[in-house]
């Protein structure tokens, strides 16, 4: 964690909740870090699968973990199995957003560990509120 300037580690707020998002949708990681603004959230990106493992098998804890079903290596449904083997993430709330939701993709997504599927929508604002909604 960098250490914030301009401030003493007294003023420092930690973030109440940490989100993992993995994928590669620049429209929608703005949205989610706009909407996530408040020094209560902690947004954590990662592009691609390899980057993602590394953050998952890391110490560093985590409140929920978005996969981006549409990410440039279509791991989300691997990285959501991993996820549940790991014995410090097993518990963890795992989210898969994607640009539509099918009953097959839910169906895989339960299979692999998540716990939910969220269409981004048309307005991805709504999609984040969701999401962030599961957090409070």
């Amino acid at each position: 964690m960098q250490t914030p300037t301009n401030s003493t580690w007294a003023d420092y707020q930690a973030p109440r909740f940490r989100i993992l998002y993995v994928g590669s949708d620049p429209d929608f990681l703005s949205a989610l870090r706009k909407a996530a603004g408040k020094p209560e959230y902690h947004i954590v990106s990662c592009p691609d699968r390899d980057s993602a493992i590394v953050f998952l098998k890391s110490d560093i804890s985590y409140h929920l973990v978005l996969l981006d079903i549409e990410m440039r290596d279509a791991a989300a449904l691997e990285l959501a199995e991993l996820t549940r083997s790991l014995a410090h993430r097993g518990d963890i709330p795992i989210v898969i957003v994607a640009n539509e939701v099918t009953s097959n993709l839910e169906e895989r997504a339960r299979s692999a560990g998540a716990d939910a599927c969220i269409t981004k929508a048309q307005d991805i604002s709504v999609a984040v509120e969701r999401i962030l909604r599961r957090l409070r």
